[in-house]
């Protein structure tokens, strides 16, 4: 799926044998309104009009959505979501897929929410992203954290363990077990939802989730404590 200045398309396939097969096209030209959009708000149009499209296809079924991950992460993160938003949720939640990063484009692991989604400060995304709250702050405490140090491992992944957002992550991730479906995540809370669109990027260290953040480039990266909301006061 993709989005330009002129239209958003998509295309919808199938894994036959060893061979990926095109199933069929959509492609819509953007209306005037829609042309103003920022760039994320068309990227999740693209996303939201496309699995519309091909509704009859994908209902009922798992399916890859090969996209770029910010805009739709950003999507399914708010702590609030009304008018616009709030419905391509809710329509977003009949659904059950897994997402893929798009080779090809700016490499978003790093990006995807380090940096805010939209450039062009437009007034719906600036208004959008103040609905996140504690959930930007706790971002900014995660990023100066780069060791479990004073506290130890034990009392880290202890104080993880007792953090509502958190448990269900890293017992996945201790059990080795895959990412959860969507449709476990949807009735959930705003921020695990967050750690879920983060989950190719949390990693198991001494028993603690972290984050791993790599360079624009690729060449080095950066280890980041998830913060239990209970150690929040010790690093303010």
């Amino acid at each position: 799926m993709d989005a330009s200045n002129e239209g958003i398309g998509a295309v919808l396939s199938q894994n036959i044998g060893n061979e990926e097969r095109v199933i069929t096209y959509f492609s819509k030209i953007l209306g005037k309104p829609e042309r103003n959009y920022c760039v994320t708000r068309k990227e999740l149009l693209a996303i939201v009009k496309s699995i519309e499209h091909f509704h009859h296809y994908l209902y009922g079924w798992k399916f890859l959505l090969r996209t770029d991950h910010a805009s739709l992460r950003w999507l399914l993160n708010f702590k609030e979501p009304e008018g616009q938003i709030a419905r391509w949720i809710q329509r977003l939640q009949e659904y059950d897929f897994e997402i893929q990063h798009r080779k090809g484009t700016s490499h978003g692991n790093a990006d995807a929410l380090s940096r805010r989604p939209c450039t062009e400060s437009c007034k719906h995304c600036t208004n959008a992203e103040k609905k996140f709250g504690m959930e930007i702050d706790i971002s900014v405490k995660v990023l100066t954290m780069t060791s479990v140090d004073p506290w130890s491992s034990c009392e880290i992944q202890k104080a993880q363990l007792e953090d509502p957002n958190i448990k269900p992550i890293l017992e996945k991730k201790l059990n080795s077990a895959d990412r959860p479906s969507w449709q476990e995540i949807a009735p959930k809370s705003p921020v695990m939802k967050r750690y879920w669109a983060l989950w190719d990027s949390l990693h198991l260290k001494d028993g603690v989730l972290y984050r791993r953040w790599e360079s624009d480039n690729g060449s080095s990266c950066r280890w980041q404590l998830i913060l239990p909301k209970s150690r929040i006061p010790e690093v303010q």
